[in-house]
């Protein structure tokens, strides 16, 4: 059984060519309309209403829309979702309120600051100034969350 992933956040590509790379379908995605968009441009996420196997980005970090589109991917998707958001995503009330509701299984941090940097710029000598995390969602899950960890090592 091939396992189908949505990358609604999509933009240059990084997560869906990596998916692709490993055998997966992918349909991506960008509300963006540049040209250097990998999937299908001019997609707002919120407009996507069809159930998905799986939902997999990079999600804009404004906070004003981050906790809506957390709960719209988690009425449209069927087995996982897998967020890579900065880890200060867990900092509110109303995100305690939403993982009560949805279950939060795994959160995978990263040891050391990830860098992450704008395009054409040059890779930058010291570590990210932000802590990052890999947050998953399991239908069906319930339990208390886990915390695991992301080696500097495996990010190389």
């Amino acid at each position: 059984m091939v396992l189908f992933y949505l990358e609604p956040c999509c933009g240059k590509g990084a997560i869906s060519r990596v998916l692709e790379e490993y055998g997966y379908k992918v349909q991506s995605s960008d509300i963006s309309t540049k040209d250097n968009i990998y999937g299908e441009k001019g997609i707002d996420a919120f407009l996507i209403n069809k159930l998905n196997d799986n939902i997999i980005t990079n999600t804009p970090y404004n906070r004003s829309i981050l906790n809506d589109l957390v709960e719209h991917f988690s009425i449209i998707y069927i087995k996982k979702m897998a967020l890579l958001l900065r880890l200060t995503f867990l900092e509110s009330d109303e995100i305690r309120e939403l993982c009560a509701s949805l279950p939060l299984k795994v959160v995978y941090i990263f040891s050391s600051r990830i860098t992450m940097y704008p395009e054409n710029d040059d890779k930058p000598k010291n570590k990210g100034t932000t802590a990052y995390a890999w947050f998953v969602w399991e239908k069906g899950y319930v339990g208390n969350t886990i915390l695991n960890w992301i080696y500097d090592k495996e990010c190389k």
